[in-house]
């Protein structure tokens, strides 16, 4: 006979995969805007993709020149973009949930079978 988890532990598979689809819903929400962007301005400027890769340098040129002139705004904008990043720490705590109930499972299960 096997002990089952009592309390709150027996709740940790339905609370992990309700932060999973919460954080994926989360995701989704924030990403489909900047992707459906991307995709417009890809598709109407295919003939213009030439112009692409100077804009990425001069950019990498003028990220390199603000983390070395004013890190305090870099800093900035990084905490800013870190706290947009929610959902994905949602997500992976329900996955991280999920999966130690899973492996718990599996681990019983295996237990039960090798001692027939």
């Amino acid at each position: 006979m096997t002990a089952r988890p009592t309390g709150f532990r027996r709740h940790f598979p339905l609370l992990g995969l309700i932060l999973l689809a919460l954080g994926l819903v989360a995701l989704f929400a924030e990403v489909h805007p900047f992707v459906a962007g991307l995709a417009d301005r890809i598709a109407a400027n295919a003939e213009e993709l030439g112009g692409f890769v100077p804009a990425a340098v001069l950019t990498a040129n003028h990220a390199a020149q603000a983390w070395a002139f004013d890190r305090a705004n870099v800093l900035s904008a990084l905490r800013d973009m870190l706290l947009s990043c929610w959902p994905v720490f949602v997500i992976l705590m329900g996955a991280a949930l999920l999966g130690n109930a899973l492996a718990r499972k599996n681990t019983v299960a295996t237990s039960a079978g090798g001692t027939r």
